[in-house]
């Protein structure tokens, strides 16, 4: 999920030279950065609620409260923390001798409008997931509320409020907790897995290379994510799991610092390194090697050196 997530930022197409982009290098780019990854956040959204609805099928005022408390700790201080590291970050490079390299620092206008900036946009583009997922779980007892009334109105209303509200993500969010006790129907559907990623696949290189791009299209969009979701979850069954157990915290982390330096990482490469033709191709290669691993070996060092902190930052996370 979070490597898919990285390839989205990583997107290298806007820091080309109009005259040196091919179509072919177009393509293969947005495939990776636009079209295959569309399923990882949504992905994130329907495993939180898959996980949430398992542990707390009924959800009386005191666990609910105990949940916000601890979703106060593990999402809310982390989100503030890393918006205003990134905003703080930002600011010294761009009273550094880099700042030549960059479109300029945050311009302040007023108060109000900087906390919006920073926090509810936020300023931390990546972090949207962070901050929507917060309120899908203080929504989380009228959510489940209303599964019990109906699912079929439940995920009606869902599909509404994804396309017609800010709330991005409530579709999946909402899907999760319908499955979250309905093991026996992923098992089956995970028996298809590598059928459906085939198609998933077919689909994302249609959109990519065509005009009419079936994520775009209402409620058919949707499903063509799903499709992906469940493919690569059900193939990921197939991974020996244990050496990725206790790795939340660095996924966690990953995830934020990631969206800090991707931007230093396209424009560094692209002044640095001068790449023509097809060698933009190493070019997109380099810059998603160069932000995984500067991310990884970032939580790798601070956690041994700084582990009080990072347990901060990661929501007190394993």
């Amino acid at each position: 999920m979070v490597l898919g997530v990285i390839m989205v930022h990583c997107n290298i197409l806007s820091s080309l030279p109009t005259d040196h982009s091919t179509i072919i290098i177009d393509h293969i780019v947005k495939f990776f950065s636009e079209e295959f990854p569309r399923f990882c956040v949504p992905w994130f959204f329907f495993i939180s609620a898959y996980i949430a609805g398992n542990k707390y099928p009924r959800l009386p005022r005191n666990l609910y409260f105990n949940l916000l408390k601890k979703r106060f700790q593990s999402i809310l201080i982390p989100y503030i923390l890393w918006n205003t590291l990134a905003l703080l970050f930002w600011q010294i490079i761009n009273l550094s001798l880099l700042s030549k390299y960059t479109s300029g620092g945050y311009h302040f206008t007023s108060i109000g409008q900087f906390f919006i900036d920073l926090y509810i946009s936020p300023i931390l583009v990546p972090l949207w997931f962070l901050r929507n997922l917060m309120v899908f779980i203080l929504a989380l007892p009228l959510l489940k509320r209303l599964l019990r009334l109906s699912p079929t109105l439940f995920i009606i209303t869902s599909i509404l409020l994804e396309y017609f509200t800010p709330l991005s993500g409530i579709f999946y969010y909402s899907l999760g907790l319908v499955f979250a006790n309905h093991d026996d129907k992923l098992n089956l559907i995970f028996k298809n897995s590598y059928a459906m990623g085939a198609v998933y696949c077919i689909i994302a290189l249609f959109s990519t290379l065509s005009g009419h791009n079936i994520f775009d299209i209402p409620v058919l969009g949707l499903i063509a994510v799903l499709l992906g979701l469940f493919a690569f979850w059900g193939i990921c069954q197939n991974i020996n799991a244990q050496q990725f157990k206790n790795t939340s915290g660095m996924v966690f982390f990953m995830y934020a610092f990631h969206g800090i330096i991707s931007p230093y990482a396209i424009k560094g490469l692209a002044l640095t390194c001068h790449f023509h033709g097809f060698g933009y191709i190493i070019y997109y290669i380099i810059t998603f090697a160069t932000v995984t691993i500067t991310s990884y070996l970032a939580y790798a060092i601070l956690k041994r050196i700084f582990p009080t902190g990072i347990r901060v930052l990661t929501g007190q996370r394993t």
